[in-house]
């Protein structure tokens, strides 16, 4: 919020509001209002002040203005607030719309009754409720004067002579705790009145954004490295998985040993397994010879091998990033300021955007490029993508990822639209069913209606083929 006053000595108030603290700064005006500034107060334009009213003993003051507005700045914490006061008893506007409580506040509820405080006070606590402002600071310093052990006539000559000290002192600031703390009898002072405090405002925010910054930062870091050890879990299941469950290799062989055995139209076929001595069951396709049940398994042997060998290097690369994660907390811990997150660690958290990523997964078949929708949006996003004489595929009557086959010469071949219709079956929701009707037209013949959700399409031409899935 920023305030203008345009009197003989143009200057600007600006308030920040920061991690539940208010935060006043007095200077030059150098700030217009832009595109994306929000008028409020409007009650408050072109008029003229009156008087500044502190709260005797509170964190509030008033700004009177001519016309009988009066501007109530609450400084109470996170509670801290705006309120413009006309005639009525309620506030006409507030800046924090989302203090709810602020709207019904009467501007007599904010009035704090003082009185003479009684000498002599025996206790820090006694001290406190009548000097609710005194600082440790304060407080530590009257200690001592030997306050507590004084008669009420040498407690009010103390505290007239503290008075006198606070009026001549300048502030400084103690950067040893945290949150620095603001000093009125400091031997190293930063200077009087308003600008002093500013400075000290200007480390308190300092402070915070660079604890919002840093929390942010820790926060992304710590659920990426929890992503990748859970990935890292499952990667090295898999592995163990395929490492000491039968391989298709091994039960090829087998089925290869008792093919003269093995009826045709069998689906299981109870085998003994001349490797253990024991007897197995092999499950079979009943269309298929058993030489052919047989070479299907070694099919699957090979891509069991290209999985075990990706497996492998997938768990190197998880490694890896794991260990990266972790020196990159390492390094947003031992931050000290703002200034720490540039160069290596990069900029603001913020502003960093995420790498783009294609809406589709890409696979390849016969050298056919094949795209698989991600999510109903990629769905959408990858139609846009396609040309109109590509092959769109999506598993009939169920949710599913749309099937993209990108054109390469003059028509595609069967074995390309068997596969791609196997990946539109397997992603959607038949892939449990062992034949799944798939629609296949060109993407000419799909169009996105107007208002459709993500991912609902119309078909405007209905061919629709079978994948038959293992």
């Amino acid at each position: 919020m920023i305030f203008h006053f345009e009197g003989e000595n143009k200057w600007q108030l600006t308030l920040k509001f920061a991690g539940g603290e208010m935060y006043f700064f007095c200077e030059p005006i150098s700030v217009w209002p832009g595109k994306n500034a929000i008028s409020q107060f409007r009650q408050l334009e072109n008029a003229r002040v009156e008087s500044v009213i502190p709260t005797i003993g509170d964190r509030s003051f008033q700004i009177l203005f001519h016309n009988q507005y009066r501007m109530f700045f609450k400084g109470f914490g996170k509670f801290g607030n705006i309120l413009l006061y006309g005639d009525e008893i309620n506030p006409v506007g507030t800046f924090r719309r989302e203090l709810k409580v602020d709207a019904d506040k009467c501007l007599a509820s904010f009035e704090v009754q003082t009185a003479e405080p009684i000498f002599p006070l025996e206790t820090p606590k006694s001290l406190k409720t009548v000097f609710p402002w005194y600082t440790s600071e304060i407080s530590d310093w009257l200690k001592t004067q030997d306050f507590y052990s004084q008669d009420a006539q040498g407690q009010q000559d103390t505290i007239q002579q503290l008075n006198k000290k606070l009026d001549e002192a300048k502030l400084g600031i103690d950067n040893s705790v945290d949150p620095p703390a603001l000093l009125f009898l400091s031997n190293a002072p930063i200077g009087k009145g308003m600008p002093a405090l500013e400075e000290y405002a200007k480390q308190h925010l300092r402070r915070f954004y660079y604890l919002h910054e840093r929390e942010l930062r820790l926060q992304a870091a710590k659920q990426k490295l929890k992503h990748l050890q859970k990935l890292l879990n499952e990667q090295k299941k898999r592995l163990h998985e395929l490492e000491t469950r039968r391989s298709y290799k091994e039960l090829g062989d087998i089925i290869l040993t008792y093919a003269h055995s093995i009826k045709p139209g069998v689906a299981n076929a109870f085998l003994t397994d001349y490797f253990t001595g024991n007897q197995i069951r092999v499950k079979l396709d009943p269309t298929l010879s058993a030489p052919e049940n047989a070479q299907k398994y070694y099919r699957k042997a090979k891509n069991e091998i290209i999985e075990k060998q990706k497996l492998a290097s997938d768990l190197e690369k998880t490694t890896l990033a794991i260990e990266t994660q972790q020196h990159l907390i390492t390094a947003i811990e031992s931050t000290s300021s703002i200034k720490d997150f540039k160069g290596h660690l990069g900029k603001s958290t913020q502003a960093e955007k995420p790498a783009e990523s294609k809406p589709y997964k890409l696979n390849e078949c016969g050298g056919y490029e094949i795209w698989v929708g991600k999510q109903a949006k990629g769905n959408d996003a990858m139609l846009k993508l396609a040309n109109k004489n590509d092959m769109w595929l999506h598993a009939r009557g169920v949710a599913g990822s749309h099937v993209i086959v990108r054109k390469k010469g003059t028509d595609f071949p069967d074995k390309v639209i068997e596969y791609a219709a196997k990946l539109a079956a397997l992603n959607s929701k038949a892939k449990t069913q062992k034949i799944v009707p798939v629609y296949c037209v060109e993407r000419k013949f799909v169009t996105k209606p107007k208002k459709a959700l993500p991912g609902e399409v119309t078909v405007l031409k209905e061919h629709v083929i079978d994948a038959v899935l293992d």
